[in-house]
């Protein structure tokens, strides 16, 4: 990834805890629970007198109502961006999909990953890619496909920043478009075989820095444990 001539502060927000039922996946559709409201609120409050000049968010509604919280309690006036690279990998039929159901689907290689759920060993997305890079969820997104997304997505964004002024944009989103982010910023491609896994934690944010071809890792997950 070409990161000369960009002088950028970029800040990773994942979504509060999702209110899936916990028999079932998430989908684009599900909103945050009452816990996740309430991390929001702690991050919003926490955040309230940043400068960020842009603020992007996935279209996911998990997504767009943490968004909409932070944007709330932001003292001062910013465009909320929606954008569709930041939503996380498609899960085709298994999106919102009774677990015991999509259990029955699940190649043996993925077993023990998927089963052991979102958060304790980092994102989805990035624990499939250590794994199986091949792997595409039925009638969804395959994780190449996936990788291309988030990329060029991000590569567009950067593009509008070039040459500007130093700057200091935030993303709502989710783990693994995160991943991918990341991934992209320490300079890995979708044909290396070695991807370090990051946890993003809900509610919470990550920053980068981005100066002079160089990238600095300011914070991780400050917040949600303080």
């Amino acid at each position: 990834m070409n990161l000369k001539d960009l002088d950028l502060e970029i800040n990773l927000i994942r979504h509060g805890d999702a209110a899936s039922d916990p028999n079932h996946w998430s989908s684009p559709t599900t909103p945050l629970s009452e816990v996740g409201v309430a991390q929001v609120k702690k991050l919003a409050l926490k955040l309230k007198n940043q400068s960020f000049d842009a603020l992007y968010t996935s279209p996911f509604i998990r997504a767009k109502q943490t968004a909409e919280i932070i944007k709330k309690y932001y003292q001062k006036s910013i465009d909320l961006q929606e954008k569709n690279w930041l939503s996380e990998i498609d899960l085709g039929t298994w999106a919102g999909g009774l677990k015991e159901k999509v259990a029955l689907q699940i190649p043996s290689s993925l077993k023990s990953l998927l089963d052991e759920g979102y958060n304790k060993r980092g994102p989805l997305v990035a624990r499939i890619l250590v794994t199986d890079k091949k792997f595409t969820f039925p009638s969804g997104e395959s994780l190449e496909i996936f990788w291309k997304r988030v990329s060029n997505g991000l590569h567009e964004t950067f593009d509008q920043y070039r040459s500007f002024p130093s700057r200091k944009i935030a993303f709502v989103g989710h783990g693994g478009s995160f991943t991918v982010i990341l991934l992209n910023l320490l300079g890995k491609s979708f044909s290396d075989t070695n991807f370090p896994i990051f946890l993003f934690r809900q509610g919470d944010i990550t920053t980068i820095r981005i100066n002079n071809g160089f990238v600095f890792v300011l914070q991780v997950n400050p917040f949600q444990n303080s």
